[in-house]
């Protein structure tokens, strides 16, 4: 195909020819050779690169010196068209040379085998460094996976070895780090059994020369309410995985004992109450009663597995509750001398809610027992402790009656009936 074309150039060639040489001077015209391409293969180096033709005086050579890859049109012009000619082209018409400078290939950068883990500091994926393109996204910190991007800083004169030009990327990864091996320091190592969750509060977490935050790991507790050995867990989060554990004491309580009272009860008809010091960890029964009495108020703890006294027992305590007898004071016998009077008499002893009066209300003369019983001697006794009834001499002597005096009237039959008048009296009859 070339050889036809050539054969069809150098005819069009001879054509021309023989029309010049028809229309003029042949003796004026002068046969050029048309110089020689240049075959060298050229790849962009950043500085100018020249397209080598052989100069010579008939001709001018343009466009043959460039920089940048790429494909150009060198120029090589008669100078004097109307004399000269090519020789091969039997044409005064420009030579067009093809100049190429072609892209430097870049080879792609191998991706490390690094294996990254946080480490609290930032980290860079190594990346081979050049000086023909740029690496983005390559240094962070937190634990994750990232693309890093490579991009030729020159893709109008650099290509990759595969003959592309397209950005690169890679991904990558930073590791969580395991905490498996962390230090917990706690605010203390023993605790003492209150009955709920005991939840030590963490001061701090070390991993080496790196210090966790609050915000790096959650909390769990486990057998912490108990008394023994209690657990605490903290899980990685964020750039933290994995967990670790402490243990931690939980003892046994020491409860104070309550202190007896010193009250002194006494029978008021209300409920009382020996009043110890309550607390959380033991119950108090028994200590409520409104009867006079002999009680014992019992103190339990409420988990003698987890607590004990102060001394260290864990025995129930007993305190002696005392309610005594209210005191009623006897009622003081009357001096009153009672004479029969046809009306009822009353023995006039001080009333009181506390005993009862018996046998004190009398019309006749005569010789009665006033009865004063208390209403309830299990709960009250007499101001001298004893709780006998008390008698009282409740006398009505009889009324005395003026005798009637003799007259000392005559009497004379007069046919008449006649009074032999004394006084009268309902006290008597006549």
């Amino acid at each position: 195909m070339k050889h036809i074309k050539k054969a069809i150039v150098f005819l069009i060639g001879i054509i021309i020819t023989v029309f010049i040489l028809a229309s003029c001077d042949i003796r004026s015209i002068n046969f050029v050779d048309a110089p020689a391409a240049d075959n060298t293969t050229y790849t962009y180096t950043g500085s100018e690169i020249t397209y080598k033709i052989k100069e010579e005086s008939y001709y001018t050579i343009t466009n043959n010196k460039q920089t940048n890859a790429g494909t150009y049109d060198v120029i090589v012009s008669l100078n004097n068209k109307e004399k000269d000619m090519w020789s091969s082209t039997r044409s005064s018409d420009d030579l067009v040379y093809k100049f190429v400078i072609h892209k430097k290939t870049i080879n792609k950068p191998a991706a490390p085998q690094t294996n990254l883990v946080y480490n609290g500091q930032e980290q860079t994926y190594n990346i081979e460094a050049s000086d023909y393109y740029t690496v983005l996204n390559n240094k962070q910190t937190n634990a994750g996976t990232y693309t890093l991007n490579v991009a030729l800083k020159d893709k109008t004169n650099y290509m990759w070895n595969d003959k592309t030009t397209n950005d690169l990327t890679y991904n990558y990864t930073i590791d969580k780090l395991s905490i498996e091996n962390a230090t917990i320091n706690l605010e203390a190592d023993s605790y003492t059994y209150t009955g709920d969750d005991i939840t030590p509060e963490v001061k701090k977490v070390t991993l080496g020369s790196l210090e966790l935050t609050n915000n790096d790991y959650d909390i769990s507790y486990s057998n912490n309410i108990s008394t023994g050995q209690g657990i605490i867990t903290i899980t990685g989060k964020g750039n933290f995985t994995k967990s670790a554990s402490k243990s931690f004491n939980i003892v046994d309580a020491k409860i104070e004992k309550p202190k007896a009272l010193t009250t002194t009860f006494t029978y008021n008809g209300l409920e009382q109450t020996y009043n110890l010091e309550e607390s959380d960890f033991y119950t108090i029964s028994n200590n409520k009663q409104t009867d006079a009495g002999n009680y014992k108020v019992t103190v339990s703890l409420k988990d003698k597995e987890n607590n004990t006294w102060a001394d260290g027992t864990t025995n129930d305590l007993e305190f002696d509750f005392v309610i005594g007898k209210k005191e009623i004071v006897k009622p003081s016998a009357i001096d009153n001398i009672f004479t029969y009077n046809e009306s009822k008499q009353t023995y006039n002893l001080e009333e009181s809610d506390y005993y009862t009066i018996f046998n004190n209300e009398q019309i006749n003369a005569g010789e009665y027992k006033v009865i004063v019983t208390l209403n309830d001697i299990k709960n009250t006794c007499w101001n001298d402790s004893s709780v006998a009834p008390i008698e009282f001499d409740f006398v009505i002597n009889k009324k005395e009656i003026v005798m009637p005096s003799a007259i000392d009237n005559t009497f004379t039959y007069n046919g008449l009936e006649q009074t032999y008048n004394l006084e009268e009296s309902d006290f008597y009859t006549i």
